[in-house]
């Protein structure tokens, strides 16, 4: 009996360790063609042309409608800088009532076919040492398209506990990202 015990602790220690292996190996957070760095990207192809696809999102009062992830998002230096703007700085909150997982997010570059955003002061959820950077991606599909890809990355090489960290929770993150750009796209199509 004892040996069956441990026969079947070590098969379920070796199937634990396999799950872990495929996690790491078969991560969202990977090489993507055009990016000289691993990254979580997901994009969708959006029947609207991009300025309108643009718009939307640099509206943060339209989080709490596509986001299912973020409650809603508040622009905190919003009487100097316009939201959505270059130097923007909004807070986006898990929770209706302002409770649990927070971020702050940073307009670096808002460009007509890309924002990108610094993530930082992040509580509630595990803090990567490294930067992250996220990137809102448009793509213009003829005149009347738009493919949009929301992207998140390290701005320099990740140490090791970061990209382990990263790899794992790379799923997680890929499915908001599918979920939110779908629900982007559905909803600037159908304004």
């Amino acid at each position: 009996m004892a040996r069956a015990l441990k026969r079947l602790a070590l098969a379920a220690l070796l199937l634990a360790v396999l799950g872990f292996l495929a996690l790491l190996i078969w991560s969202p957070y990977r090489e993507h063609d055009g990016f000289p760095y691993p990254l979580v990207k997901e994009t969708v192809d959006v029947d609207a042309p991009c300025e309108r696809v643009h718009a939307y999102l640099g509206n943060s009062a339209n989080a709490s409608d596509w986001s299912v992830f973020v409650d809603h998002i508040t622009p905190l230096n919003e009487d100097s800088v316009p939201d959505g703007e270059a130097g923007s700085i909004r807070r986006s909150f898990r929770n209706a009532d302002e409770s649990g997982m927070t971020w702050d997010e940073h307009f670096e570059v808002v460009e007509p076919l890309r924002r990108r955003l610094s993530v930082y002061n992040l509580k509630g959820a595990p803090r990567a040492e490294a930067d992250l950077l996220t990137e809102q991606i448009y793509e213009p599909l003829g005149e009347d398209g738009c493919r949009l890809s929301f992207t998140l990355f390290f701005r320099t090489e990740p140490g090791l506990r970061d990209a382990v960290l990263m790899r794992l929770t790379s799923h997680w993150i890929a499915r908001i990202f599918r979920r939110n750009i779908d629900n982007v796209g559905r909803l600037v199509e159908a304004s």
